[in-house]
């Protein structure tokens, strides 16, 4: 899962008509299903039994399962049934990343993590290099996003969601960790990373590392946490108040938030939002199929701009929609309203369950519960404005994640 997770951040293949995403979609499915068959296929009987679980744990299994089963029957009545079962198959093979993450015990998880923090520090080193004006002789016809930060994603955007993530799994350690050596390596990595977040200036990924960040240190060290944060505001702003194109991105959502303009300060997101909620007004129950949002995009937007009586149209002519730009949305849109909110009411009670797990034991296991609650909640947010578990440098970390969440859930403090 280590190379896994290293490959799926910065493999890329110029051959490829998709050259970033493509070998990382490849990248991903094999090594899950590889590290699957590795770890269950040594599983010994009657490790894990289902009625030592808590609660909880069950509902969220159950809820989880759920879900793959009524996208599994989305697939079957899409009106693109090809496609959209081959979606649903990807789908399977990439979420073994759970229950492979559950069968991690602590040291083979922080293996694991160390693969996508390693990966993470190589991207945000190499988008300094290209913001510095050194770019990887790469094959690129166009250079996307607003500063060609991108790294081997290929978009800073991207970019910025995975560094969030790895931002507050780094800050975690920081303030939880027994182990000086493992804060010294967080911190230091915290150095690039922060600083690819603020030339990047992606708004999501800042409140996305904002919201884990107030987590993880509300979890572990309560009020006194409130000075830190404070401290971190001061930081983060001074960074934007001396770095003029993230003091212009600001100013030019300011104004317009201040216009109303809110197609353009949603960079141009709600032609995919609204074509998505009118996919889901006409098949509400079953959605149209998982990996079927890009087909359906141009019709569904159309009818919700007649509907709408607006026009939602992005002026950048090289911009694609294959996604909604939210996965909730998008969730619904192809996997249908009950698959899309038994998946949410898994994560939420995974969420909840790991956080009252971080309220004992030691101070190790406390640590590693509230951080992973805190990259946890940095996916969702980040989950509302772009689409983290439609891209595998991302997924494959939210689900490794969510796994080892699922085990500190399901058994409590563990003795590894």
């Amino acid at each position: 899962m280590a190379a896994t997770l290293a490959a799926a951040t910065l493999v890329v293949d110029v051959r490829a008509e998709s050259p970033f995403d493509a070998p990382k979609r490849l990248a991903a499915t094999v090594g899950c299903a590889l590290a699957a068959a590795l770890a269950f296929g040594r599983a010994r009987r009657g490790s894990s039994r289902w009625r030592d679980l808590s609660p909880a744990s069950r509902w969220t299994a159950g809820l989880l399962l759920a879900a793959l089963a009524a996208t599994g029957l989305s697939a079957v009545l899409s009106p693109r049934r090809a496609p959209a079962l081959d979606s649903w198959r990807e789908i399977l093979l990439v979420a073994l990343a759970l229950p492979v993450g559950a069968s991690l015990a602590a040291p083979g998880f922080r293996i694991a993590a160390f693969g996508f923090f390693s990966a993470a520090v190589a991207s945000a080193l190499l988008a300094l290099s290209e913001a510095a004006g050194w770019r990887l002789p790469l094959p690129v016809v166009s250079v996307p996003g607003r500063s060609g930060t991108g790294a081997m994603l290929g978009n800073e955007g991207l970019l910025s969601i995975v560094l969030s993530i790895a931002a507050v799994g780094a800050l975690a350690v920081v303030l939880g960790s027994s182990r000086r050596g493992d804060r010294r390596l967080a911190a230091a990595a915290l150095v690039p990373i922060a600083a690819v977040l603020v030339i990047n200036r992606n708004l999501t990924s800042a409140a996305a590392v904002a919201a884990g960040a107030a987590l993880v240190g509300f979890r572990l060290h309560g009020r006194p946490a409130l000075r830190a944060a404070a401290a971190a505001v001061l930081v983060a702003a001074a960074g934007i108040a001396l770095y003029p194109p993230a003091r212009a991105r600001v100013r030019e959502a300011a104004a317009y938030l201040r216009a109303g303009d809110w197609n353009r300060l949603l960079s141009y997101r709600e032609g995919p939002w609204v074509a998505a909620v009118e996919m889901i007004r006409e098949r509400p129950l079953s959605g149209w199929g998982p990996g079927t949002f890009g087909a359906e995009f141009v019709p569904h937007r159309l009818a919700a701009e007649v509907r709408r009586g607006a026009r939602f149209v992005n002026p950048r002519e090289e911009s694609a929609y294959v996604e909604a730009h939210c996965d909730y949305l998008q969730a619904a849109a192809e996997a249908g309203l009950p698959a899309a909110a038994a998946a949410v009411a898994a994560a939420t009670l995974l969420v909840i369950a790991v956080l009252r797990r971080a309220r004992g034991g030691s101070p190790e296991f406390r640590a590693s519960a509230a951080g992973l609650a805190a990259v946890l909640c940095t996916g969702a947010v980040s989950a509302l404005t772009w689409f983290p578990l439609q891209r595998p440098a991302s997924s494959l970390a939210l689900l490794l994640a969510a796994g080892r969440a699922w085990r500190i859930a399901g058994r409590g403090e563990e003795r590894e």
